[in-house]
């Protein structure tokens, strides 16, 4: 649903007038929202756990105190299990919300993050480095995070690339300055870190993560170079198809709507 007319209807929804009324929604509404003065929650299924009941039937109440919530039991091992014994889920056991220290994936990602922030204060006046080691630093965050995707993509004619983004000013960037930006990032994560997990943000894997930043930013762009490159093959195989045949099939029209589409938004010509 476009954006514009969910944003419509939850206003609708909330507002005092019951032009709207009932909202059939995915899980994804257990995670605190406030919909509005909600007084029924009717769920499809059992939930898997008591945390994912709780969450969904807590959306209704909120503002009266007061709710009726159903939860439809159907013909599976697990809701016919709850079915027989509901208290096992009224008051089942929920657990605290809980982060792993040690994904690796995560802490590279904020650790990029905390490179990126300290790379645009040292091309600050305030840095006390030298002017052209500051326009270095804001060229090569210009270079390296334009604005838009397309950028990566398409040319200033707006062809398509026809090599991949070069990140190699950020990395020398990075390399330049090393030894602050670890310091900078050690500070960040190491002192705050839990005891039982700091191995994980030892200097040395801090660092390893800081120099790899510009090398993570180059396979994440691959990864949309791929799927342009893939929706641009299918949509001139499907052509040449319809050259030979006169006319696709529906699936094959669809799958070129969906794969021009695709490449329309990564150009930035349609949303």
């Amino acid at each position: 649903m476009p954006h514009e007319d969910r944003e419509r209807l939850e206003r609708m929804f909330k507002g005092e007038r019951e032009q709207v009324n009932t909202l059939v929604c995915t899980p994804t509404l257990e995670l605190g929202v406030d919909i509005g003065g909600l007084d029924s929650v009717l769920l499809r299924n059992v939930p898997p756990l008591p945390a994912n009941y709780w969450q969904r039937v807590g959306r209704a109440g909120r503002r009266h105190r007061l709710a009726v919530n159903l939860a439809y039991a159907r013909e599976t091992s697990h809701d016919r299990a709850y079915f027989a014994e509901p208290l096992k889920l009224l008051e089942g056991r929920v657990d605290p919300p809980r982060f792993n220290l040690r994904n690796e994936v995560m802490l590279g990602k904020h650790v990029r993050a905390a490179v990126v922030t300290r790379l645009h204060q040292l091309a600050r006046p305030a840095s006390g480095l030298a002017q052209g080691e500051r326009d270095e630093i804001a060229a090569a965050l210009k270079h390296a995070f334009p604005p838009t995707v397309r950028e990566y993509l398409f040319d200033g004619a707006g062809n398509v690339r026809r090599e991949a983004h070069d990140v190699s000013r950020l990395d020398a960037v990075i390399a330049r300055h090393e030894a602050d930006l670890v310091d900078w990032v050690e500070r960040a994560f190491h002192a705050t870190w839990p005891a039982g997990d700091a191995e994980i943000v030892s200097r040395d894997r801090l660092r390893a993560a800081v120099l790899g930043t510009a090398e993570e930013l180059a396979r994440v762009i691959g990864r949309i170079r791929s799927r342009l490159s893939w929706c641009l093959r299918v949509i001139e195989d499907l052509n040449r198809e319809q050259s030979r045949k006169g006319a696709l099939d529906p699936d094959q029209e669809a799958l070129r709507d969906r794969c021009e589409r695709l490449v329309r938004r990564l150009k930035g010509v349609e949303r």
